[in-house]
């Protein structure tokens, strides 16, 4: 950050439109990164309910003896790797940290703020109320970002080994139909 809170109060006239410009690019930086968590959680869901059926269509399988021991075997491979990813999505889903920019109405009730000195017009309480804002709210704003890279890599982890377990089912299919075919 250039600027320190000192350097804020001592400002005497403030930048309105730049500074309103300031706050709506940060709402829209904030709006921006929680959809982006939005579509990735999403995505997290949508996978995981997927291996869960999964998980259970190869449990049924497996329990019923409806296969050989080929099948038998790449399913309980396959079982594995989806449990894996699973856990990798249950992890995105409940652990990572999230900000937005707003703030508790106990940040603006206090008595500087609430009282117009008679030396400071409105625009300058305007102007020191916004840019306070975005000083103090720009870790929040930053840890967004980086929760959502956090994830994101997390996921892209889970869908390769999601992928990865198919891989072992895929083989089983092709000598089971081979095995049928020179029948």
């Amino acid at each position: 950050m250039d600027i320190t809170e000192e350097q804020i109060q001592s400002i005497e006239n403030f930048n309105l439109p730049v500074l309103q410009e300031a706050v709506r690019q940060a709402e829209l930086l904030s709006k921006d990164e929680n959809e982006r968590k939005l579509r990735a959680d999403t995505r997290c869901y949508s996978l995981l309910s997927i291996n869960v059926i999964l998980l259970s269509l190869i449990l049924y399988i497996t329990n019923n003896n409806v296969l050989n021991k080929l099948i038998h075997i790449s399913f309980g491979i396959s079982g594995i790797f989806m449990c894996i990813s699973m856990i990798i999505f249950v992890k995105i889903l409940s652990s990572y940290s999230y900000h937005g920019i707003g703030s508790y109405p106990s940040f603006w009730l206090r008595k500087e703020y609430l009282e117009l000195e008679e030396t400071r017009n409105k625009d300058y309480m305007l102007g020191f109320l916004l840019t306070y804002s975005l000083y103090h709210f720009e870790n929040n704003i930053e840890v967004s970002p980086k929760s959502n890279e956090a994830r994101l890599k997390m996921l892209n982890i889970a869908i390769n080994i999601l992928s990865i377990s198919f891989i072992p089912l895929i083989i089983s299919f092709g000598v089971l139909i081979f095995n049928l075919i020179t029948i």
